[in-house]
């Protein structure tokens, strides 16, 4: 039995009353699962909505399910949500249905590249896009100052996630600075602390209602993403699948009961 179903099994299912626990179809196989309180900020409404409208089936098929949750780990590591063995878990505190939303298609990008890791990263094309963008940062704002050293420029030309570059650029340098840093090379200045991240942060912009501006700014990531929807790119890729902000307007708009937790 996988880590995920032990834990809802002896954590959720055990010690929560079955009643209060809410199960809402995103499609045939990916349910939304609510086993803790969700913020009244958010119109479940408008976000299944907008999952099941505008995020591929292929892209769902990649995860086993969404769960609302609070887990031990959101407060140690000081996050909203994670992906793991099949599942994204994110918690129920948030400010917005748009937080919501953030959170959930940031994890489900975890998932794609989980299953298809090697079709993502495997011709390097993103991983060079994504350290050339990292050395020139680097060039431009640190090779001629006082935090030039070569312990970061190590950092700033490894791939994978590390704690002490994170905190360089959330500490030391800040994100309001590191946006402007970056605005023109990646989505949000998230973007520049892994090439996991980087995958994630863009694919999360580009469902949410930015797909030109991610295809300006990050079009190895882009071609991956249309890449892996096959025969179904150009359904995808309609006018129907990009307007994603007229659609949310008409949620916005629209009449009607809210879930109400």
């Amino acid at each position: 039995m996988r880590l995920f179903e032990s834990y809802i099994q002896e954590k959720t299912i055990m010690k929560s009353n079955k009643e209060n626990k809410k199960m809402f179809k995103i499609i045939n196989n990916v349910s939304l699962v609510i086993s803790s309180p969700l913020s009244k900020n958010v119109d479940l409404d408008y976000v299944i909505g907008f999952l099941q409208k505008k995020i591929h089936q292929k892209f769902w098929n990649c995860i086993d399910g969404v769960y609302v949750i609070e887990l031990p780990d959101f407060k140690q590591r000081n996050i909203n949500a994670m992906f793991k063995d099949g599942v994204v878990y994110v918690t129920g505190n948030q400010d917005s249905s748009e937080d919501f939303l953030d959170d959930i298609v940031h994890e489900l990008a975890h998932g794609i590249e989980e299953k298809h890791g090697n079709l993502i990263y495997g011709d390097k094309q993103i991983e060079n896009d994504f350290l050339q963008k990292r050395v020139e940062v680097y060039n431009k704002y640190f090779k001629k100052s006082g935090l030039d050293n070569k312990t970061l420029y190590n950092l700033f030309i490894q791939p994978e996630y590390s704690k002490e570059l994170d905190d360089f650029f959330y500490k030391d340098i800040g994100y309001d600075k590191l946006r402007n840093m970056t605005n023109d090379l990646f989505m949000t200045p998230y973007g520049i602390t892994s090439l996991r991240e980087y995958w994630a942060n863009t694919f999360e912009n580009f469902v949410l209602g930015q797909k030109e501006r991610a295809k300006q700014i990050c079009p190895k990531v882009c071609q991956k993403i249309i890449y892996l929807l096959g025969d179904e790119q150009e359904e995808y890729m309609s006018d129907d699948y990009i307007d994603n902000r007229q659609y949310m307007d008409y949620i916005n708009e629209k009449q009607g009961w809210k879930y109400d937790f």
